[in-house]
């Protein structure tokens, strides 16, 4: 069985059981390195998965380890290894995003700012390559924004509205 091997969130390289606990023995690998197969819910420290003290008869090669760590190679399934920083903007928006809601708008302020800061952190996050997360949030305060802003502009037509469709609408009063 097969075993993927990562260090500082890159993976090194694809290794036999065997392959594993002889090098954790002779120091080609470290404990704290996470290790996954296929059947595997997340990445575990070779520690917990490969305990110290079982013997190994097989010779193994230290040089097919790689000492630098080859970037971009981690597999996407695994975001846990690939997490990222979250986007300011995608924080501001969904913080801005509540307040509107919160505050019904408050004048159009918070709408507007939470539209602006979720279109900005959309685009950032799209740019930076996976390095930026926080889509989800960025979404939600663009999400708030929009509605708050529909919610008041259709409050203010409705205020608009009301004088003229009550009943007696706009007649001026008749005096006798």
């Amino acid at each position: 069985m097969q075993y993927r091997v990562a260090r500082n969130g890159a993976e090194i390289g694809l290794f036999s059981e065997q392959d594993i606990r002889q090098g954790l023995t002779q120091g080609s690998f470290l404990a704290s390195d996470l290790v996954w197969r296929e059947g595997m819910a997340n990445w575990e420290p070779l520690s917990q998965v490969f305990p110290a003290g079982a013997e190994v008869a097989a010779p193994f090669d230290p040089s097919s380890v790689p000492t630098a760590p080859t970037f971009g190679s981690m597999p996407q399934a695994f975001p846990q290894m690939n997490a990222g920083t979250n986007s300011g903007s995608a924080i501001a928006a969904l913080v801005l995003g509540i307040l509107s809601v919160l505050s019904c708008g408050f004048m159009g302020i918070f709408p507007l700012a939470a539209i602006i800061c979720g279109h900005i952190s959309l685009s950032t996050i799209a740019k930076s390559q996976g390095t930026l997360k926080g889509k989800g949030m960025a979404l939600a305060g663009l999400i708030m924004g929009y509605a708050m802003l529909v919610l008041m502009i259709i409050a203010v037509v409705a205020s608009l509205l009301v004088p003229v469709l009550a009943p007696g609408g706009l007649e001026t009063p008749t005096t006798p």
